[in-house]
C-alpha cells in the first residue's frame, strides 16, 4: 500500500490563517488471500480539507470556515458491502468569549452527498 499526505498551513497575518490538506491513496483493493478475491481497501482514493480561521486579538469572538471532501470509494466489511458515495461538508464555527471561563460557541453544518 503506498500514499501521499500532505498539509499547509499559511498565516495570513496575525489574526488569520488558511489550512489545507491533500491525502492520495494509491491503490483501492488488495487481495484477500482467505477468499481469494479482491477485497476493498474500504477508504477513499482522495480526499481533502480547507479550513479559514479568524482569531482577533481585540475582540471576544471567533470564526472559521471549514471545507471537507471524500471521494467515492467502494466498502465491505463482513456480509455488508456497498458504494461510499462521494462527499463534501462544510462547517461554518463561531464563538464569544463572554469571561474567561465562559465561551459561547455555534456550529452549522452543511453536507452535500452524490457530489
Amino acid at each position: 500500500m503506498w500514499g501521499l499526505d500532505a498539509s499547509l498551513t499559511y498565516f495570513l497575518g496575525f489574526e488569520w490563517n488558511l489550512a489545507l490538506t491533500y491525502s492520495h491513496l494509491g491503490m483501492t483493493d488488495f487481495y484477500n488471500p482467505i477468499t481469494k478475491n479482491k477485497d476493498p481497501i474500504n477508504a477513499p482514493r482522495h480526499k481533502g480539507s480547507m479550513k479559514l480561521q479568524y482569531n482577533p486579538r481585540r475582540w471576544p469572538f471567533t470564526g472559521s470556515l471549514n471545507a471537507r471532501y471524500v471521494g467515492g470509494f467502494n466498502w465491505s466489511s463482513g456480509i455488508y458491502y456497498g458504494d461510499i458515495k462521494p462527499y463534501a461538508i462544510y462547517d461554518l464555527h463561531a464563538g464569544y468569549q463572554i469571561t474567561e471561563n465562559v465561551k459561547f460557541n455555534i456550529t452549522l453544518n452543511l453536507s452535500l452527498i452524490h457530489i
